[in-house]
This record gives structure tokens, C-alpha cells and sequence, in this order.
């Protein structure tokens, strides 16, 4: 039995779902990430090509890729499987947290990967504009996770939208076994190595599962939907590269800007949204 809100999580899902059988939409996706990636020369965004596209069409040109399930064999050495996790993960995180503007559909199919480190992205149907307070509310977690502030994190999530009906703060009895694998992840030395077993993926299971009573009533905003299920999907996907990388520095790289940017009130972010 569960007393959350299943409703804003439906409605969240409906748009995307309708997003993704708009093409002029997803072209426009693919204008806009490939100005916001310009600079970033090992993440390739294929070109539409205009003049096939409509909204029930959607024509790219083609780029020669290695395909997922090849990249992730024995075929490429690790090094080359490090290099392509590292792009993987900085493209995810700058969408996020610099753009605000996130490919929110990590299938590792939508990828393909070549011999010179770069990675190509395909599939922009599902797309998810990250309201700043959110992304904001996100850097400062992980700025506590990074500097070990166990305290923090429960009024952290409800800054962002995560608490008990009521109003309540997550107990730390929930959050500390979290924070505990996140900052195994997120160590400075040895850089951590997804892959290596299934600890992290059997932990999260466990975690849920013996928490599930007390996450029974949990309200969270809509928006953590899609970037979640972003996230989730990196991890996995870094997991099949067998990657390590440094993940700790490319977070602080991205998070540190913001956090300690001052929140947007709800008013300003509405005003903003609509302007």
C-alpha cells in the first residue's frame, strides 16, 4: 500500500509520450543541443536534414558509428571504453546542470561510439527542460555528498521538493545508506569502476526495498521524473563501458557554480516559465 500522488508523475509522463510523436519538435531538439554541444567536440549530434523532415518525418544525416553492444566487448580496449564513459557522463551532466536542457531517453542504443574517443547521441524525442530551482536543488546535494555533510541532505531533498506528506524531512535512517554508495562513487581515490560487480545495483534494491515502508508516503516534484530515470540510465550504461573516470572532479566541475546560487522563490520561477 502507498499514499503517493501517482498523478503528477502521469502527467509528466503524458507530455513526453506526446513530444515524442512530434518530429518538428525533435528537430528542433536537435537544433538547439547542437548550438548548447558546439564546443564540445567529442560529442556529435547528427544534422537534420531539412528538407525530409516534417512533422510526421524526421530525416538525419548518417554518421558511421561502432554499435553499443560491439563498443562494450572485448573488441576495444578499456582505455578507449574509459574515455568514451567519461563523454558519456560530462554530456549528461552539462545537459543538466549547464543547459538545463537533458536527453532524457539513455537507452545505450541511442548511442554510438567511435575509434577516436567520441561519442555520437542519437534519438531527441524525449526531451526534458530542468527549471533552475531544480537543478539548482540538485547541485547543492551533491555538493553535500561531496563534502560528507550527512545532516544536510534530508532538508536539502525537501529545498527540493522530497519529503513526507505533511511536510516532514526524509529520516536520515533512509537517506544515510544513500549517501554512504553515492560517496563510494563519488571517491577522489581510486576512482570508482562501474561494472565491477553489482554491488551498487543490488545495494539500490536492497536500499528500496527495506526502505519501502517509510518512502510510502514520499512527495516529490514531477520534474525529478525524467532526470532520475536520466541518471539511473547513465549508471547503467557506464556499467556496460566498464568505466572509470574522474567522476568526482567532473561533478564538482559542474555543481560548484551552483551551489551556492541563491534558489529562485516559486513566484519568480513561475513568472519565468511563463514569460
Amino acid at each position: 500500500f502507498t499514499d503517493i500522488d501517482f498523478e503528477p508523475i502521469w502527467q509528466e509522463l503524458r507530455e513526453r509520450l506526446v513530444e515524442e510523436i512530434d518530429y518538428l519538435q525533435e528537430a528542433e531538439s536537435i537544433r538547439s543541443m547542437t548550438a548548447m554541444h558546439a564546443d564540445s567536440p567529442d560529442v556529435i549530434i547528427p544534422k537534420v536534414v531539412e528538407q525530409g523532415t516534417t512533422r510526421r518525418v524526421l530525416t538525419m544525416e548518417f554518421v558511421k558509428a561502432i554499435p553499443p553492444g560491439e563498443a562494450s566487448s572485448d573488441r576495444y580496449p578499456q582505455e578507449l571504453k574509459d574515455r568514451w564513459g567519461v563523454t558519456l557522463f560530462d554530456f549528461t551532466l552539462r545537459s543538466l546542470f549547464e543547459h538545463r536542457l537533458l536527453h532524457a531517453d539513455p537507452n545505450f542504443a541511442n548511442f554510438g561510439f567511435r575509434e577516436d574517443g567520441s561519442v555520437i547521441v542519437y534519438d531527441y524525442g524525449c526531451m526534458k527542460r530542468v527549471p533552475e530551482d531544480i537543478a539548482i536543488g540538485y547541485a547543492r546535494l551533491i555538493d553535500a555528498l561531496l563534502k560528507r555533510r550527512k545532516t544536510a541532505i534530508p532538508d536539502l531533498f525537501k529545498e527540493l521538493g522530497v519529503y513526507k506528506e505533511g511536510g516532514t524531512s526524509l529520516s536520515r535512517t533512509v537517506t544515510d545508506p544513500y549517501v554512504d554508495l553515492m560517496q563510494d562513487i563519488l571517491r577522489a581515490s581510486p576512482s570508482y569502476t562501474f561494472g565491477d560487480d553489482e554491488t551498487i545495483y543490488r545495494a539500490l534494491y536492497d536500499l528500496g526495498t527495506s526502505n519501502w515502508r517509510e518512502a510510502s508516503d514520499i512527495r516529490f516534484p514531477r520534474d525529478m521524473v525524467f532526470i532520475d530515470r536520466t541518471l539511473g540510465g547513465l549508471f547503467g550504461n557506464l556499467g556496460k563501458l566498464g568505466a572509470t573516470g574522474p567522476w568526482r572532479k567532473i561533478l564538482r566541475q559542474y555543481t560548484a557554480p551552483l551551489a551556492g546560487v541563491r534558489k529562485p522563490g516559486r513566484g519568480e520561477r513561475t513568472a519565468k516559465n511563463a514569460a
